[in-house]
């Protein structure tokens, strides 16, 4: 009887050590996105910037392809910063649950 009960403590005490180890690699797999993540948003504020920039110049040519082209740009900026608020709220979501 007590052999048995050595041998379930043994093979729970492995399945403790892998899933600690299957943790600890999530846990940096997730802070590798986090990082990614953190840049992305940083490019994406910068870029963000100089889009912004330029559709506040007038549009100075009445061609329908400089017209599109600003619209262009201001859809394209409307759009960068649809996405960057998605992914700040969800990395602001994730940081809050954990806490």
């Amino acid at each position: 009887m007590i052999y048995f009960l050595i041998l379930v403590l043994v093979f729970l005490s492995a399945l403790l050590a892998l899933s600690i180890r299957k943790n600890l690699y999530l846990q940096e797999k997730v802070e590798n996105i986090s990082e990614s993540l953190e840049e992305t948003l940083d490019v994406l504020d910068l870029v963000y910037q100089r889009i912004v920039a330029k559709t506040q110049l007038e549009v100075l040519s009445d061609d329908p392809i400089v017209r599109e082209l600003a619209q262009d740009l201001k859809l394209s900026r409307d759009s960068i910063q649809a996405v960057a608020n998605l992914i700040s709220d969800a990395a602001n979501k994730k940081v809050s649950e954990g806490d």
